[in-house]
């Protein structure tokens, strides 16, 4: 026997589902894009061929490739370094002193002029490569065929390796 009185009846609280609870915007949204979706897969045929007729295209000439017009690559390599200049300056010796925490080495002028304001530039990664540092390096002056060696400031803590950036000078007359 139920001992509730009759005015107080517990309905059960119905769940609305998700799409219930979806906005109707989004539903004619969403109904919209796959229906231009759907339109677009359909007539993409006539579509390109419609825009083929309004801009008359002919059709593409395939181009065959003659053997003769092929590029090897040794012959390429040896063609563009012909063209370029030699190397006038060059590193000898480049080491991380692990007690001073400098980058030591040698720099040459292999050229017949000097150079003068020669910068080294080392980029410094992180131990966990995720961050770099710099270190420019000056030498003053190189005389032709000339050698000077350079030492750098010390590096950061933590710094374990290096890398060459770049080396700049300027050629006197």
């Amino acid at each position: 026997m139920d001992t509730a009185p009759d005015s107080e009846v517990t309905h059960r609280k119905r769940r609305s589902s998700a799409w219930q609870r979806t906005p109707k915007w989004v539903k004619i949204s969403v109904a919209v894009c796959l229906g231009l979706l759907a339109i677009s897969l359909l007539l993409q045929d006539w579509i390109m061929d419609l825009a083929k007729r309004r801009h008359g295209t002919g059709p593409s000439e395939t181009v065959q490739a003659s053997k003769a017009a092929r590029v090897q690559m040794g012959k390429a390599f040896d063609s563009i370094t012909s063209k370029l200049a030699p190397i006038d300056l060059e590193l000898t010796g480049t080491t991380l002193n692990r007690k001073t925490r400098c980058i030591e080495g040698q720099a040459i002028n292999k050229s017949d002029h000097a150079y003068t304001d020669i910068q080294i530039t080392f980029a410094l990664p992180s131990r966990d490569q995720t961050a770099q540092d710099w270190s420019i390096v000056t030498v003053a002056r190189l005389e032709p065929h000339g050698s000077a060696r350079f030492f750098s400031d010390p590096l950061p803590d933590g710094v374990r390796e290096w890398a060459l950036v770049g080396m700049t000078g300027t050629p006197s007359k």
